[in-house]
Parts: structure tokens; C-alpha cells; sequence
């Protein structure tokens, strides 16, 4: 049966009536239906009134958006994931303006909270609610940041997650510390793979070097005993256009020596030998441990000179 709608409550549409006749059916349950007519008309009242304060708020709100958002960018940037939660609050406050609160964790009473609020300057009850949260150690595990009570269009779907707990979490503004902390780990380990990789090259180039210069040294030395005696050069054609040397070579040193290359250049004024012998011949005589042999080299267009000095500059050992 339907009751007709009591005094002062004939404001109240057909759907309101009846889900209040299913809740308290009978005549005997008249008041108990009374009395929740009037509860869900006050009910619907204010969130008409609500839903009318929240559309008018709209313009405030959406200029609003960008400092709130601002503020939570900030907090995230001036983290330290490695901060216990006191020193993160000490390092919050001044961004948010208040002191934050530290509270017990619903989700698990060994691990605590920093929480704020970022509430706008409109007639809305919509803010920002923003948590971060130390696990059983102290360790930071997160800071994430709530749209709550928000208005229609926000947040936009790309920035945002639908948490069980009827949240809007703002993805743009949380960040995981414990994932943070692994990559930090994992770059730190790869730097340290990169300059261990760096130092074995370097030392792998200067075993190299140590290796080539010890060779170079004992190149130097063979060489130093691959002598030359008896020098005498023969002009071959006038204003000795050719100019051929003869002399001995013997090998002092305790390998086996092929290839020899001979520099050859004008003696210096004050009649010493150069450092250096841009001029070289190559003789391929091959000379024992002791062995000495003679040889004869020409050369054609010398430069004008009266005399030449000749040296070892370069030879094979084996």
C-alpha cells in the first residue's frame, strides 16, 4: 500500500516515496516511513544545494588548479628519497605554509604518515590530499597526492588512476621512492661496471704501453750492437751525382739480425753526426750472433758534402 505524503514533505518526487514504502511497509511502520521521507528530502536538498554551490564555484576552482598543482610539484622536487619523515617534513612545511601532520598508517600501523592538505581559496570542498608514507624501517616508501571531492573534468584521464578507496590518484604528482631507490641502485651499479670497465682499459693500455716501451728498449739496444766500421764512401760520377759507401757490418748482439736499415746524411758543421736520418737504405743481408759481413750501398743526387756519417737505424731481430 502507499501512504500519502505527510505535511511538509510534498516536495518530495515518487522515487523517495516509494524506496521509503520498501524500506517500512505496514501501517504500523508509518513513522519510521515519515520519517525518512523527510530525511532523504533534507538529504537530496542538500546535495542540490551542494551540486548548485560546486558548479558556481567552477571558475574559482579551475584558476585555482595550477597553484595547487604547483605546490605538490614542488614538495615531490624537494625530496630526498633517502630523508627520514621528520627531516621531509622539515622540508615541506615551508611549501605548503603549515606544519604537517605525521600519523599512523590505515593500511598498516607499523608505518607512518606526512600528511597535507592543499585546500583552494573557492566555496568548494574539493583539495588536494597529499600523503607520504615511511615504512616499518623509516624508510620513504612514497609520496602520493589524492584529488579529492573533485570537480567534473578533472582530473583529465591521462594523469590520473582510480584507486579501491574511491580516490583520484594524480600520477603527475606521486612518486615511488622505493622504485626510485632502485634505479638509483641499478645506475649506481652500472657506473660502477663503467668505470671498472674504463680502469681495465686503462691499465690494459698501459700494460700495453710498458709492454711496447720494454719491447722499443730492447729493439734499441740490439740495435746498438749492429756496428759499423771501416766507412768509405767513392764518388761514382762527377760532382759525385752517385755516391757509393762500403764498409762493415757486424752484428754484436746475442739474435739473429735481418733488414738492416742504414741512415745516411751530411755531417754537421762542427763534423758530428746528426740525431736524426731522414736519408735510409735497406739491406736485406741477414747477420749470425758475431757475424760480420761487408757491404756496399749507393746513393744518387747526395747533398754537397765532404763527408757523411752513416748509422744503424732500424733493423729486425728474431
Amino acid at each position: 500500500m502507499m501512504f500519502l505524503a505527510v505535511s511538509g514533505a510534498s516536495a518530495a518526487d515518487d522515487d523517495i516515496e516509494r524506496m521509503c514504502t520498501a524500506r517500512y511497509p505496514g501501517v504500523w511502520k508509518y513513522l519510521e516511513w515519515k520519517d525518512c521521507v523527510k530525511r532523504e528530502i533534507d538529504r537530496q536538498q542538500i546535495e542540490d544545494q551542494n551540486r548548485a554551490r560546486e558548479q558556481l564555484a567552477r571558475p574559482c576552482i579551475a584558476a585555482e588548479i595550477p597553484r595547487m598543482e604547483e605546490l605538490v610539484a614542488r614538495a615531490g622536487k624537494a625530496i630526498n628519497s633517502d630523508w627520514s619523515l621528520e627531516k621531509t617534513r622539515e622540508a615541506l612545511d615551508p611549501i605548503f605554509g603549515y606544519r604537517g601532520e605525521i600519523a599512523i598508517s590505515n593500511q598498516n600501523i607499523k608505518e607512518r604518515v606526512l600528511v597535507y592538505r592543499i585546500h583552494t581559496k573557492c566555496d568548494t570542498s574539493f583539495f588536494l590530499l597529499v600523503n607520504v608514507l615511511a615504512d616499518e624501517q623509516g624508510s620513504l616508501r612514497y609520496i602520493r597526492t589524492w584529488a579529492e571531492n573533485a570537480p567534473a573534468g578533472y582530473p583529465v584521464n591521462k594523469n590520473y588512476s582510480y584507486d579501491p578507496s574511491d580516490h583520484y590518484v594524480l600520477r603527475d604528482y606521486s612518486i615511488d621512492f622505493e622504485a626510485r631507490r632502485r634505479e638509483e641502485r641499478f645506475r649506481a651499479e652500472q657506473e660502477k661496471d663503467r668505470q671498472r670497465a674504463a680502469e681495465d682499459r686503462q691499465r690494459a693500455a698501459e700494460a700495453l704501453a710498458k709492454e711496447e716501451q720494454q719491447r722499443e728498449q730492447q729493439r734499441q739496444a740490439l740495435m746498438r750492437s749492429v756496428k759499423l766500421s771501416e766507412i768509405k764512401q767513392t764518388c761514382l760520377l762527377g760532382d759525385c751525382r752517385m755516391l757509393r759507401f762500403d764498409f762493415f757490418v757486424t752484428n754484436n748482439s746475442k739474435q739473429k739480425v735481418f733488414e738492416i736499415s742504414i741512415g745516411w746524411a751530411p755531417a754537421t758543421p762542427q763534423m758530428t753526426c746528426p740525431g736524426d736520418y731522414p736519408r735510409r737504405e735497406r739491406i736485406y743481408d741477414s747477420l749470425a750472433p758475431g757475424e760480420m759481413a761487408p757491404v756496399s750501398m749507393s746513393v744518387s743526387n747526395p747533398p754537397k758534402s765532404t763527408t757523411f756519417c752513416l748509422a744503424v737505424v732500424d733493423a729486425t731481430f728474431r
